[in-house]
């Protein structure tokens, strides 16, 4: 819990992250503790805000450890808020709470949020109406989407609110500052005296803002999100519960089907019945091979171990190699119990990744690989990085990626990391019996201690 929102504030940018995990007394309630372990100082107001918020619901709430915190970094500043675990309890905690009348009786925290980022120079936030929702929500089953800006056929807001609202929805879709004004009733709604006038900062000054956070929280239909990666699944032959879970990246040029009969020669030679996930890199054009198309991680810009190197694709691919990773944890499988490794470009893929994972995971095997753009690594390496077990093993006769590179690289990652074990072989770029062995009892010893 605690590496992920490291990863949302640090790595990926996020302004304000909200967790829904719950905030009891047991042990199993994790998201209080570790939102202050991450967060520079505690916000105990937002946290009594919401407890009073859930009372009028359930008088117990006083007893939850919900809370808020700040996480400030050097280049980055980031709000954690616990939301109640209970997705029915989520609308009133965002929005507060009304009378049928439509007067607000506890002001909701959305109602602080936007000072929030305007004291730390975030983006553009878009003003919208929130009005309660007519449809009951349904307790027993959690929603895809809370759907909070759901239009009603009555406003709850007096009329200056929604012309206000309606301004900013109309100077964003500009890109123009917001500018409101004419006369304001008296903030008796809840709302701050200050509450309609956003942004306060030029759209120039939000654009440069957008690039250096990484994060929009205004949707722009021309962005678009990650695209996945296909995947090839090869279960256990058998169709028993596999021990454990590996994503396997195939070398530049060639393709996952090569790497399919992997997980039985593994199996064949001793080690854990797996579940094998083969990503399928995308086509492109390589600049050392004159931008001929082919299959690849990333695009290679100079000789291996050389600069320039393709900064960007590797942090890109980074993003979804964590995509797969998330998706296999979130269907109830162990990080501890998956494997990230891949051979030549793919080793290079891997060792890249596995140093900036939010999760600890079983271990990560780079067959024939090197570490790209390892001056990166002191800084970008994560707590679970670091204690993910590696694996390396290399041909002497490589002419592909040379031994030299990889050794001294080899060096690099074992001072960074608690755990790394470097074999080489007689051999070139391949893989070998005597390697299959080695790569079966690293992960024998992952797995089982």
């Amino acid at each position: 819990m605690e590496d992920t929102l490291r990863e949302l504030s640090d790595k990926i940018a996020c302004d304000v992250i909200f967790t829904a995990g719950a905030t009891g007394l047991t042990k199993a309630d994790v998201v209080p503790q570790a939102t202050r372990l991450v967060s520079t100082y505690e916000l105990p107001g937002l946290g009594e805000q919401m407890r009073r918020i859930q009372s009028h619901k359930n008088k117990a709430s006083m007893l939850s450890r919900q809370t808020a915190g700040l996480r400030e970094t050097p280049e980055h500043d980031a709000l954690i808020v616990n939301l109640p675990p209970l997705a029915s309890d989520i609308p009133d905690t965002l929005r507060g709470l009304f009378t049928p009348d439509g007067t607000q009786t506890e002001p909701g925290i959305f109602d602080c949020l936007a000072d929030f980022l305007e004291q730390i120079e975030g983006p553009t936030v878009r003003l919208r109406e929130f009005g309660a929702p007519e449809d009951p929500i349904d307790t027993e089953a959690e929603p895809q989407s809370l759907n909070l800006h759901r239009p009603t056929q009555e406003t709850r807001f007096p009329t200056s609110f929604s012309e206000a609202a309606a301004t900013a929805r109309e100077s964003v879709h500009r890109d123009e500052s917001v500018q409101v004004t004419g006369s304001r009733p008296a903030p008796t709604n809840g709302f701050s005296e200050h509450r309609v006038v956003h942004p306060r900062m030029t759209p120039e000054a939000i654009e440069r803002r957008s690039v250096q956070r990484g994060v929009r929280l205004v949707s722009d239909p021309s962005r678009r999100t990650l695209d996945p990666l296909d995947l090839l699944i090869e279960e256990p032959e058998d169709g028993t519960k596999p021990e454990c879970t590996v994503v396997w990246l195939h070398g530049m040029g060639t393709s996952p089907e090569e790497f399919a009969p992997f997980a039985r020669e593994i199996l064949d030679f001793g080690g854990p019945k797996a579940r094998f996930i083969l990503p399928r890199a995308p086509r492109i054009g390589i600049t050392v091979q004159n931008r001929q198309l082919t299959t690849a991680w990333y695009d290679i810009l100079a000789r291996i171990g050389e600069k320039p190197e393709d900064l960007p694709g590797l942090k890109t691919m980074h993003l979804k190699i964590s995509q797969i990773i998330n998706q296999i944890v979130s269907q109830g499988v162990p990080a501890e119990t998956i494997f990230l490794g891949g051979f030549s470009q793919g080793a290079a893929m891997a060792l890249y990744s596995g140093l900036r994972q939010a999760r600890t995971l079983a271990g990560v095997i780079a067959l024939s690989g090197y570490l790209p753009a390892p001056e990166l690594l002191a800084a970008d390496i994560t707590p679970a990085g670091k204690m993910t077990p590696y694996f390396m093993g290399h041909g002497a006769f490589d002419e592909v990626i040379s031994p030299v590179v990889a050794r001294k690289q080899a060096g690099l990652i074992e001072s960074a990391v608690d755990t790394l074990v470097w074999r080489e072989y007689n051999m070139e770029h391949e893989v070998s019996p005597d390697e299959m062995k080695h790569i079966v009892q690293f992960m024998s010893a992952a797995l089982h201690g």
